[in-house]
């Protein structure tokens, strides 16, 4: 587990491994339907204000830690469905577009933010950052 994540308070360390293995457990092919677009304005003041707590709370190298290692899994996941579906089994494209896995590692990134910085954020922003992910939350 990298260093600042295993800085972070046992709850939090425990949301964010509870968070992390239920989204291992998702099929590639529903992750979309967790990252719905957000409205503006409230998502960007929401991450703005994300952004100020975690400088205020020291936990901005946590939040980077766990952007990063939610969007290394789904490199890799997307990496392995590739060369598993490489057959005929799935119509070429079927993993989703470039674009759609942008906006589902951009989601997935705000999620995770939301995740460490749990009680540094209101109820309302931290809604708002999870949006659909917060089902994966127990």
């Amino acid at each position: 587990m990298p260093d600042a994540i295993e800085r972070l308070p046992a709850d939090a360390r425990a949301r964010l491994q509870s968070f992390a293995a239920a989204l291992e457990r998702l099929r590639l092919e529903d992750l979309p339907m967790y990252a719905v677009r957000p409205v503006e304005p409230a998502h960007g003041g929401a991450l703005e204000r994300a952004q100020a707590a975690a400088a205020a709370s020291g936990l901005q190298g946590a939040v980077e830690e766990a952007r990063n290692g939610l969007t290394s899994y789904l490199e890799r996941a997307y990496k392995d469905a590739s060369f598993r579906n490489s057959g005929a089994a799935l119509q070429w494209g079927s993993l989703g577009t470039m674009e759609e896995r942008i906006r589902i590692a951009s989601s997935l990134g705000d999620a995770g933010t939301a995740v460490v910085l749990w009680d540094a954020l209101e109820e309302a922003d931290r809604s708002e950052m999870l949006g659909e992910w917060a089902r994966l939350l127990p």
